[in-house]
């Protein structure tokens, strides 16, 4: 099975939300497949956001049968575990647009497995803080004026 992230559900907490409601269905299908043998009552209707959220991530599965909820669990938290992460940090909270246009580029042009966090730290006066596993690339303001502090002092000094 493979897992293709788009901009509607592309980050960890999203992910591991959807993993919380896995889980809670597979309890739901296994009283369901109790009522069923029973003929107690007809099963309930699978949450339709649950299905939205795997058409975001391309899978296909069925989720009346236990063992393949139960596989579907295993698999996306293997994936997710695997997958690229990118920490995206800005002064304010990007417009959605903005953020399904960079979820985009990055799927598009660096890896289509890549999930996206995005933070806010008001202390970034400008720019943004990108963070990888390995990596910490600081393109703020605050960055800039420290970087160049010396020639900042230097200016003052003739005014």
């Amino acid at each position: 099975m493979t897992i293709r992230p788009d901009s509607e559900i592309s980050s960890p907490i999203q992910i591991m939300g959807l993993i919380n409601r896995l889980e809670d269905w597979r309890g739901n299908v296994h009283q369901h497949q109790i009522k069923r043998r029973l003929h107690l009552k007809a099963p309930d209707q699978v949450d339709q956001q649950l299905v939205k959220d795997l058409r975001s991530l391309h899978v296909k599965a069925e989720l009346d049968d236990a063992t393949e909820v139960d596989a579907l669990i295993a698999t996306i938290k293997d994936w997710l575990k695997q997958a690229p992460v990118v920490h995206l940090t800005f002064s304010t909270p990007p417009a959605r647009s903005v953020q399904d246009q960079i979820i985009d580029w990055l799927h598009k042009e660096l890896d289509p497995n890549m999930l996206v966090d995005f933070e806010v730290d008001g202390s970034i006066a400008a720019g943004f803080v990108l963070r990888t596993k390995n990596h910490t690339y600081n393109f703020t303001a605050n960055q800039l004026l420290w970087q160049g502090r010396a020639r900042l002092a230097e200016l003052v000094q003739h005014v």
